[in-house]
C-alpha cells in the first residue's frame, strides 16, 4: 500500500546531534519529530526517528493509515 500526504515542515538542526521537525501546515492536525544521532563505539552510530502525528478526522486516508499502521507495528516488535 502507498499512502501520500502533504506536509510543510520547519526544521532545525543541532549539527552531528539532532534534527527537530514541525509541521507548518498540510495534512495532518499536527506533524512533529525529530531524527537523534547517538554514537555507538568507535564506529557506529544509532539513528533514533520519534514521530507525533494527530489525523484529522475528514482525511480521506486516515483508516487507511491507521490500517497500515496497525499492520507494521506487530512485525516490527517480532524481529
Amino acid at each position: 500500500m502507498i499512502l501520500h500526504a502533504r506536509v510543510v515542515l520547519d526544521l532545525m538542526e543541532r549539527p552531528e546531534q539532532e534534527i527537530i521537525f514541525k509541521q507548518m501546515e498540510g495534512d495532518f492536525d499536527s506533524f512533529q519529530g525529530s531524527w537523534t544521532l547517538n554514537q555507538f563505539g568507535s564506529r557506529h552510530t544509532v539513528l533514533k526517528y520519534t514521530v507525533d502525528m494527530r489525523i484529522r478526522k475528514d482525511f480521506v486516508l486516515a483508516e487507511s493509515i491507521v490500517e497500515e499502521v496497525n499492520t507494521i507495528i506487530p512485525v516490527l516488535l517480532i524481529n
